[in-house]
């Protein structure tokens, strides 16, 4: 829905309106019909998310690490 401007998401190139095919591995669709999101709230700084991500130009892998910012 949003990508912070300072975030590791934005550095990486992500965008409004791509859509996340996996996360760690396992198909989004599975978190849709559970309506669970926490897998992408972080515990901590430095935890990894690896997203295969979808646009027009077909689907990238991308690593995020989890930051604090104000």
């Amino acid at each position: 829905r949003y990508v912070e401007p300072l975030s590791d998401a934005a550095a990486k190139g992500l965008l409004r309106g791509e859509q996340i095919v996996s996360i760690n591995g396992v198909p989004a669709q599975i978190y849709i019909a559970d309506n669970d999101f926490s897998v992408l709230v972080p515990d901590v700084a430095g935890q990894t998310l690896n997203l295969v991500v979808r646009n027009g130009a077909g689907d990238r892998a991308v690593t995020l690490t989890a930051t604090v910012h104000a």
